[in-house]
């Protein structure tokens, strides 16, 4: 489809965990929130984006929910996400949107170390991105998630390799308060929906001053979600805590490393 050969990672090559195969009508709802000064903070100090971020803290706390919940995966995840294929002098309307899959990081239990491969890795999308044709991009998209909504509908969803494990989206949104009729809205979580051999979804939404993740899951196949918004924040509290360690946190590595 006129893709180059690098970056974008091979569709149908996850492992297969308990985040992917066929669904029941049965959801489970839970949120998470990190403080967008505190993020932007480490944004800055280690020169990446609120998505490098972001994602590391959701690898991290995914790769510990698959432990809690008895199925732990030593593979690398790999989450499929919509991307903007509008170039910056495009002169048409509409939205222009594709979906790709990518890796995050190698199990690892350093941050920093998660924080640099999931840079790299989104770092090489952007750059394949912007350096192929939009119609490419929107051809893969079709085809890769076409054939996952195949599996699904043949209830094989479960028997092949996952096109990612998850689906995640970052959306920007207000930066201050939002008030209805003097009633100050608090916190906004989006509820998305689970796609075609997906058990998991999570939506990040940017509202004054908060980054809140809506996070939804088939839950007779992933119980106690609340466990999972628990680990994001706990995620964020150890990378903030490594990147302002002197040393970026090698001693504290070394003695969670201790038995």
């Amino acid at each position: 489809v006129g893709l180059t050969q690098n970056a974008i990672s091979l569709p149908f090559t996850s492992a297969i965990t308990p985040l992917t195969g066929s669904v029941t009508e049965k959801r489970a709802f839970t949120s998470a929130s990190l403080p967008l000064d505190r993020v932007n903070h480490l944004r800055r100090i280690t020169r990446n984006t609120l998505n490098h971020i972001a994602l590391t803290c959701l690898d991290g706390a995914l790769h510990r929910y698959l432990d809690h919940i008895g199925n732990p995966l030593n593979d690398t995840l790999t989450i499929t996400m919509p991307v903007s294929l509008r170039k910056e002098d495009a002169k048409v309307g509409g939205n222009q949107i594709g979906l790709v899959a990518t890796k995050l990081a190698p199990k690892t239990d350093d941050p920093i170390i998660r924080l640099r491969e999931i840079g790299v890795s989104l770092q090489a999308v952007r750059h394949q991105i912007d350096n192929s044709p939009a119609q490419s991009i929107q051809a893969y998209s079709l085809v890769t998630n076409g054939l996952a909504q195949l599996a699904d509908s043949a209830n094989a969803a479960g028997l092949v390799p996952p096109l990612s494990h998850t689906i995640v989206s970052n959306v920007p949104g207000p930066e201050s308060a939002l008030y209805l009729e003097g009633a100050e809205l608090l916190g906004w979580y989006p509820v998305s929906t689970l796609g075609p051999g997906h058990r998991l979804n999570v939506t990040m939404f940017s509202y004054n001053g908060k980054l809140d993740f809506g996070i939804i899951a088939a839950s007779d196949y992933l119980p106690d979600l609340n466990a999972l918004g628990r680990f994001i924040y706990e995620e964020f509290e150890e990378l903030e805590k490594m990147v302002m360690a002197p040393d970026m946190g090698t001693e504290l590595v070394a003695n969670k490393r201790k038995p």
